[in-house]
């Protein structure tokens, strides 16, 4: 089941049906429950699930932030009478089983890393009246102590892993217009705020990919078989490797398979010749890691990139007339009034780069999220600047002026008049920085 979450539209959960395809493979029956997506009632959801009397219920809790939103739906399943075990799994609760288990006791077990295999083996065991509490890769509460079992490397080779079910795809092209595909999992990157190299880190290598081939043949399949036109690519990083990523689109494009598509990258990995090849094969759209535009805090982030790097990209980009949306943090606990400066500057620059249309608008209001796994995360705590709960983090901003400015820009963030009133005071500050300097 994917939750419905509040002001999500819905989206193609791609994980949850590599799960059913996994289970059908090993001779088990599954359903795939998006409410939202299948404009489905949560209560009838519930009901239906109630209807179908299933062994176990796996329940994705994909993101921190709506965490509340998915035990509201677990709640309602056990009030509506649903007994069986439920599991939970993603990467925020592969970071914090403990605190789901102590505080939700609706909740059975949470899958721990990557849960094709683990689910499946836990499922088998439920199934079968085994001792599921001695399922690899899984946590759970046993006389009021929380126990994880050990995490053993899981999916090596995901060519070997069958491609996912699609029980959503139907409801996703109506929808959205589009099919989601994964072909790497993880990334080589460090940054200190992303929670993706911990959570595959768990399970095995930080960064795996499948061959350009096996790719090329889910796309095959989904363009021939369900008249896919648009692909979302949901890698963290598209472009772990160069070469990987020619090969794909040399294929796409000896199978005239007339597909369009969209990735998510790192600015260091815009290159002109390689970025012509990936339009002339279908690339549409492009989300830019950015996250700054100033050096400090890029070298805080421990992106391992420079402020020259993200204008390159972005040139390139708006040459190549590539529709692209950035990821873009403006504040962290040690920002400092030059850093928000700088980033103003550095978006104002690319505003003036990109053509009118192509660029998607960037949230001046983004802070840094101490997410479950990070080493943001764990910084915070060390240094005692942690403030509330894994369900409802919080910390604050060590400079006094930064910390108002933040929460003005919140306030006037609602309002267009307002939003034109902070920027006419950030370019007042900015002047008299540059008068300064």
């Amino acid at each position: 089941v994917n939750p419905p979450l509040r002001g999500i539209t819905g989206y193609e959960h791609i994980g949850l049906e590599y799960i059913a395809s996994f289970l059908r493979k090993n001779g088990i029956s599954v359903k795939v429950i998006d409410p939202r997506l299948q404009k489905i009632p949560p209560a009838k959801a519930v009901s239906d699930i109630l209807d179908w009397n299933p062994k176990i219920v796996g329940v994705s809790i994909p993101f921190q932030d709506y965490v509340f939103d998915s035990i509201r739906f677990i709640t309602q399943m056990r009030k509506f009478g649903i007994k069986c075990h439920i599991s939970v799994g993603g990467i925020f609760p592969s970071f914090a089983y403990r605190e789901l288990l102590e505080t939700f006791p609706q909740i059975n077990s949470v899958v721990l890393g990557e849960g094709e295999k683990t689910f499946t083996q836990l499922a088998q065991n439920i199934l079968q009246q085994r001792d599921w509490h001695q399922t690899p890769c899984i946590a759970y509460s046993s006389d009021g102590e929380t126990k994880s079992n050990e995490i053993k490397p899981t999916l090596t080779d995901l060519d070997l892993v069958p491609f996912p079910s699609r029980d959503l795809l139907p409801f996703a092209l109506k929808t959205l217009g589009y099919a989601a595909i994964v072909s790497s999992r993880g990334c080589f990157g460090r940054c200190n705020f992303c929670s993706v190299v911990p959570f595959f880190s768990l399970s095995g290598s930080k960064l795996k990919m499948r061959s350009a081939e096996n790719v090329v043949e889910e796309i095959t399949y989904l363009v021939k078989e369900h008249g896919v036109q648009f692909l979302a690519f949901n890698d963290a990083n598209f472009l772990c490797s160069r070469e990987r990523a020619e090969e794909i689109a040399h294929l796409l494009i000896r199978k005239n398979l007339k597909i369009r598509y969209s990735i998510e990258c790192r600015t260091d990995s815009v290159e002109m010749s390689l970025f012509k090849l990936l339009k002339e094969s279908g690339l549409r759209k492009v989300f830019l890691g950015v996250e700054s535009g100033s050096q400090s805090m890029l070298d805080r982030l421990k992106k391992d990139t420079t402020v020259e790097d993200n204008l390159r990209a972005v040139d390139i980009l708006s040459e190549l007339n590539i529709y692209t949306r950035l990821g873009f943090i403006m504040f962290d606990d040690r920002t400092s009034i030059e850093e928000v400066e700088e980033s103003l500057a550095f978006l104002r620059k690319v505003k003036r780069k990109m053509p009118k249309g192509k660029l998607k608008g960037v949230s001046i209001t983004a802070r840094l999220l101490p997410l479950a796994g990070t080493e943001f995360e764990q910084y915070l705590k060390v240094s005692k600047k942690y403030l509330g709960s894994t369900f409802n983090y919080d910390y604050k901003i060590d400079d006094p002026m930064v910390r108002f400015l933040y929460r003005v820009n919140r306030f006037f963030y609602v309002s267009s008049t307002g939003f034109l009133s902070f920027l006419h005071l950030a370019n007042r500050w900015e002047n008299r920085w540059l008068k300064e300097n």
